[in-house]
Formats: structure tokens, C-alpha cells, sequence
């Protein structure tokens, strides 16, 4: 810690304060528990003020609780350490909490900003017992070393951290709400990609050509190379269907998919089809369903799970790995490239691409779409995310929200642009997710620059530099 001001003295907490550590009432007797008292718990504490808690205690439960009054200072001592809180009303709390009841020397929100401060929480970290768990007990949390500034300076402290942290919360907030704007832009340009909206000038201009092109006006003729350039996605959909019997390699007689027998739930331009996922890819299968704890193995086959499935994107994060041997016993739910993986579960109706660089891979409790026929996989990821979870999410698809099945997502309305017009739509939703991406990763940046902000300022404060001096010196305040 730098050198103090001197009329500042360094303590220790337990000098200055009478220390507390928290308990928890018997769980198994109900009487304990009621709404009389806020029973804190870490997870409440988030380094501002707490008045209530999920859980509370009766009467009965307060009395052999620890209580606190009003303005003691609760920090974190097991596991995330050094989280605070500053309590506005008497409060219980457990055994993972140590409190700090300051003497009159030294104002309750100076301490609690001390807490909150990169050298507090470095100085909970060096004391932590090495075990798997941090934990600071009680006499290590009495020998955390406090500056202490002579009590008027430390309420101009308190004045000035407050309002320049006021500052920094409305700026936070305003970045943090310039985020969710991202957010629903994203989506917005989702669902004007899948309805036609966003390549509307473009799909316009097409047709027009196509209109000028077979025109028997030789006013109108054009140039003898140029060609049709906008087939229609009914078209589209029987060169799918062709396409998709002759690469049949499935067992028994070919049967011919069921196409979207429902009335269309989309606002689609004319040009568009409506068709479902069974017809146009070469399958829709589910991942490997059942106990996997003996399979994953060091490297081997790629094995995905939901949580590798983002949305329109694949997050590598936690990817698992089984033998060849297990993987090609699951042939049903091999990946490839340019296949679409769907969550089935949690948050269900997530989809992206699997990526080629992945190479062969397997899966469980995933919906896969496999061998996109005709189809750009990135057009079905965004419908997926976008109008296909509406769907989902308003109970459309016929099955039930918690477990998302492969009729279900084979059975799928889904609509069908022209194939240029699918490459079209994917290629400017990506010039614009990437500059949306871009945006929020600025926006990242700068909250994570008030964060650092908020601890310089907390490093002027018991440093002596964030206020003027006055004429008070800290050791008679506390003498």
C-alpha cells in the first residue's frame, strides 16, 4: 500500500472494528424459518446496499442467529471473496460472511468501500486458507489491514467516491442499455432476413431482369450472354425434392417427405415456397440419447452437447472427445460440416452450422439436420433462432416446450427463398452481425474500462489523494 498522508494511521480491522462472523440456524426444524428476518446469504451481497433476502428467519430463528444492526459491513469470506454489502436494516446471515461493526472512529461506508477495493480483496486473498475452497476465517479477517483517515475526511471520502460513482453507474447503465439496443437489432435483422424484408430492393431488382430478359421487345433485349438470373423458389423445391431421392442411401423403399401441410404462419414475398426440414435435407435425426460418463475419452471424435450450440454459431468451449469405436457405433448422429445442430433441451430450439473445420464428429441430445439439400445452412440457422423459436417458444410445433423432439423439428415450417437469393440474404446479415459484433465489443470494452475506473478512484480514496487534506489527524479520532 502506498505511503499515507500523515494524519492518516494504518490499522487493522479488528482494531477498529468488533468482528462477526455469521451462522446458520438448524435446517431441519421449520420453526427456524419464517418472515421475520432477512437471512443474507453471499449471493445477496453485490456491493451495495441489502434490506432483504430470499431466505428469511421467524423469530425463534433470529435468537440463535447472528444478528446485525443496521450499517455493518458484510463481506464475503468462502469462496468469491471480498463481495460486500452494507445492510439498511437488522439482518441475519450465515457462516460464509464475516461482518464488520465499525467503532465510532471510522464511518460504516468508508470500510465499506474499503472492501471493495482491489487492495482489500488482494489482502482476503493472500490470507485464504490453500485448500479447494478459499476461505478467510475470522482472525485472519480481523488482520486485514485499514488507512484510516480522520473521520471528517473520511465522510468527504464517502461524498466523493459516491458521487463519482453515481457518474460511473449512470454511465455503465447507458452502455449496458446501448447493448440490449444491439441485441434487439440483431434479432430484428433475423427476422427481416427470413421474411424477405432485408433483400427486398434486391429480390425487386432480380425479378425485373428476369421480367426484362424474356421479354420478346427487342426495345428491351439485352445483352446475348446474360442469362436468367432468379429461379423460383418453387423450382428450387423440385430440384430439392429430385435431388434428395437420387442421393437416398437409407434402407427399404424411398418414400416421398410430407411437405407443410398447415397455413402459412409467415408474412413471405410471393416469389418465396414454404417447405419443412424433412424435404430438404437428406435427414433429421437426434443426438446419442443415454449415460455417457464411461464414453469421453482424452481426444478422439469430436462429441458435441447443447452447450457447444450457440446461437448461429459454434462455441468449442467444454467439447468432448469418445473413441472412434463408440462414434461409429453411433452412426445414426454423425456431424459434418455444413449440418445444423438444434438444442432439444434446456433452451430449446438454439441452432448453428457445424463448422467444416470440425471434421467428422457425434453428438447427444442434440436435433440434427443433416445434409442441408439445396439449402444454405446459415438461412436455416437464422430461421431457427429467430422465427422458428417463436414457434417453438409459443407451443406451434406440437410437442412440449422442455424436451424439443426430430418430428418436431422435421415437421418444421420453414421459409424457402430462391437459392441466390439464400447465399443474398446470408451474405448481408453477416456484413451486419459483424458490425453489430464490432459495436459490442466496444461496448464491452468500455464498461470493462469504468470497472477499472471504479477501482482507480477506490485507490485515490485510501491513498489520501481523492480529497483535500484537512487538519485532523486520524490517530486521536481513533484514540
Amino acid at each position: 500500500m502506498s505511503e499515507l498522508p500523515d494524519s492518516w494511521s494504518m490499522s487493522t480491522v479488528g482494531a477498529v472494528a468488533k468482528c462477526i462472523t455469521g451462522n446458520t440456524p438448524p435446517k431441519n426444524d421449520p420453526e427456524y424459518y419464517g418472515d421475520f428476518m432477512p437471512f443474507v446469504k453471499p449471493t445477496q451481497l453485490l456491493d451495495g446496499a441489502v434490506s432483504d433476502a430470499p431466505e428469511k428467519l421467524s423469530e425463534k430463528g433470529a435468537k440463535v442467529a447472528r444478528v446485525l444492526e443496521p450499517n455493518s459491513v458484510l463481506v464475503s469470506c468462502i469462496g468469491n471473496l471480498g463481495k460486500t454489502a452494507i445492510n439498511g436494516r437488522k439482518v441475519a446471515f450465515n457462516q460464509q460472511i464475516n461482518a464488520a461493526v465499525f467503532n465510532e472512529g471510522v464511518e460504516p461506508k468508508y470500510g465499506f468501500y474499503f472492501f471493495q477495493s482491489s487492495s482489500a480483496r488482494r489482502q482476503l486473498e493472500n490470507l485464504s486458507s490453500a485448500t479447494t475452497i478459499a476461505i478467510v476465517n475470522k482472525s485472519k479477517f480481523q488482520s486485514v489491514k485499514i488507512p484510516i483517515a480522520p473521520l471528517p475526511e473520511q465522510r468527504r471520502i464517502v461524498a466523493r467516491i459516491e458521487e463519482l460513482f453515481s457518474r460511473l453507474d449512470a454511465g455503465v447503465a447507458a452502455l449496458r442499455h446501448a447493448k440490449a439496443q444491439l441485441q434487439r437489432y440483431r434479432q430484428s435483422v433475423l427476422a427481416a432476413a427470413v421474411t424477405g424484408q432485408l433483400t427486398q430492393a434486391w429480390r425487386e431488382q432480380k425479378v425485373a431482369e428476369a421480367s426484362r430478359l424474356s421479354s420478346p421487345d427487342k426495345n428491351q433485349r439485352q445483352d446475348a450472354s446474360a442469362t436468367l438470373p432468379y429461379e423460383s423458389a418453387e423450382d428450387l423445391l423440385k430440384r430439392i425434392l429430385e435431388q434428395r431421392r437420387e442421393q437416398w442411401d437409407g434402407r427399404g423403399k424411398y418414400k416421398e417427405p410430407l411437405g407443410y401441410s398447415g397455413e402459412n404462419p409467415f408474412d413471405t414475398p410471393p416469389t418465396w415456397a414454404l417447405a419443412n426440414f424433412e424435404q430438404v435435407s437428406r435427414r433429421v435425426t437426434v443426438g446419442h440419447v443415454g449415460s455417457m460418463k464411461d464414453e469421453y475419452t482424452e481426444s478422439g471424435v469430436p462429441f458435441l452437447r447443447g452447450q457447444n450450440v450457440r446461437a448461429n454459431r459454434f462455441d468449442p468451449n467444454g467439447l468432448k472427445f469418445v473413441s472412434r469405436e463408440f462414434h461409429l457405433s453411433l452412426s445414426k448422429s454423425l456431424i459434418r460440416g455444413g449440418d445444423i445442430a438444434v438444442t432439444r433441451s434446456g433452451d430449446v430450439g438454439i441452432a448453428c452450422v457445424i463448422p467444416d473445420e470440425l471434421g467428422e464428429a457425434n453428438c447427444s441430445d442434440l436435433v440434427l439436420i443433416q445434409g442441408p439439400v439445396l439449402l444454405n445452412p446459415n438461412f436455416a440457422a437464422y430461421y431457427m433462432n429467430s422465427l422458428g423459436r417463436r414457434l417453438v417458444r409459443a407451443g406451434k410445433v406440437g410437442v412440449a416446450i422442455t424436451h424439443f423432439n426430430t418430428q418436431a423439428v422435421a415437421a418444421m415450417p420453414l421459409p424457402l427463398p430462391p437459392l441466390a437469393e439464400q447465399h443474398q440474404i446470408v451474405a448481408e446479415v453477416e456484413a451486419r452481425t459483424t458490425a453489430i459484433d464490432h459495436l459490442e465489443a466496444e461496448l464491452d470494452r468500455q464498461i470493462t474500462r469504468s470497472n477499472r475506473l471504479r477501482q482507480s478512484i477506490l485507490a485515490s480514496a485510501f491513498t489520501g489523494k481523492l480529497v483535500p487534506k484537512g487538519t485532523e489527524v486520524a490517530s486521536r479520532m481513533l484514540s
